[in-house]
């Protein structure tokens, strides 16, 4: 697979079959969601194969790589398997969070032990030590509600930071899985559903989750397995990810004075994700703090000419704030779904010069709605 893909992106000018080929249709939902990529849903999120056909286009084993919109953690999980030093950026403390887990390299036999303690608090009967708040009694039923407080707290015990990381956003994972509202509109809820009802995406009557205990089990033997699997895969390159705005991020102190060999992001389209708003529940449960309004093209904006005004003033205000911590002719990749024509203004905007652009279907997602549409990867070189 990838050898075809390198032969079409080597091709210049670009043929019409390259957008299908870096598709990856012919790709199984599981190859899509390889190893680690799977520990968490994330709506939005481009597939471990599009990133690792760019990264091995583009840099090479030892490079230092920066991802400003790091989201899931998907450039980050691609660079450390191919031995590239990798920093992520995010306004999102949750989306970090995330990345963290996934690239954190874990002593497997504590993990384990930390893994059984917080299962096993679940059989213990033992009432939450703090109430749950407002937001859990409105969206979960009674015994989740409860059982969701009571992982909480027993988090809080666990002395590893990667354990307790990892261990977060598996009780995330079981939170979204056990919200009491009907499964289509779980990434974007509407309005709460405690009884049975019919749902449209099983074609079945369904009822909201009564005890999380299956699905906490379930997911936390997955989630051990895919550790282990992205394990044998991984090296020894450098992560971090980092919550912050790139807009005004101190990036000298955060590269700690090096370089950039280059970037690879996919930032948020404009007016199509409320990134905070899709992990709302994760905000309350682990009272993570929140960076709504400095998000770039948010849903809750819009999609006018005055979303769109701002969307191109902020990218232009990331940009400017990576470019001096670029090395010379070092590459800006970024794929997006320009549907409005602002990236040429952008970069025009932030001083760098579009070198390379190339369109891709997408057919689906991995979270999320599933209708088609395209992206455009650009390559941007400062000016």
């Amino acid at each position: 697979m990838f050898s075809t893909v390198m032969n079409f992106i080597d091709l210049a000018p670009w043929t019409r079959s390259t957008a299908s080929v870096l598709s990856f249709q012919t790709l199984t939902q599981n190859e899509r969601t390889k190893h680690i990529h799977k520990i968490h849903p994330y709506k939005g999120k481009f597939i471990p194969q599009l990133a690792e056909t760019i990264i091995k286009k583009n840099f090479k084993k030892g490079s230092f790589v920066l991802d400003p919109f790091v989201g899931s953690g998907t450039t980050l999980v691609q660079s450390n398997e191919l031995g590239i030093n990798s920093i992520g950026i995010d306004i999102s403390e949750f989306n970090c969070m995330l990345t963290k887990a996934k690239t954190n390299n874990y002593n497997l036999k504590t993990l384990h032990s930390d893994a059984e303690r917080l299962l096993a608090s679940l059989h213990s009967n033992e009432p939450p030590k703090t109430p749950c708040n407002r937001y859990l009694k409105t969206w979960f039923m009674p015994l989740p509600r409860s059982q969701l407080t009571l992982l909480q707290n027993n988090l809080l015990q666990i002395r590893s930071k990667k354990n307790k990381d990892l261990l977060t956003i598996v009780v995330s994972r079981t939170a979204k899985s056990v919200i009491a509202t009907k499964h289509r509109d779980i990434s974007t809820l509407k309005k709460p559903i405690k009884q049975k009802y019919y749902c449209e995406k099983h074609k079945k009557t369904c009822s909201p989750v009564i005890d999380i205990k299956p699905k906490f089990r379930s997911y936390l033997i997955d989630t051990l397995s895919r550790v282990e699997e992205y394990k044998k895969v991984s090296t020894s390159a450098f992560t971090k990810s980092v919550a912050c705005d790139i807009k005004t991020a101190q990036l000298k102190k955060i590269l700690k004075g090096k370089l950039l060999d280059g970037v690879l992001t996919s930032p948020p389209y404009v007016g199509q994700i409320d990134y905070h708003k899709q992990f709302e529940y994760a905000f309350e449960l682990f009272n993570l703090s929140r960076n709504d309004q400095n998000e770039i093209g948010p849903l809750f904006r819009g999609r006018r000419i005055g979303a769109q005004k701002r969307y191109v003033l902020e990218m232009v205000a990331a940009l400017k704030n990576i470019k001096p911590h670029l090395k010379p002719n070092a590459k800006v990749i970024i794929v997006a779904n320009d549907r409005f024509n602002l990236y040429p203004n952008i970069a025009k905007e932030s001083n760098f010069k579009i070198t390379k652009r190339v369109n891709r279907s997408v057919h689906r997602r991995n979270e999320g709605d599933q209708t088609p549409y395209q992206e455009t990867i650009f390559t941007l070189i400062a000016l």
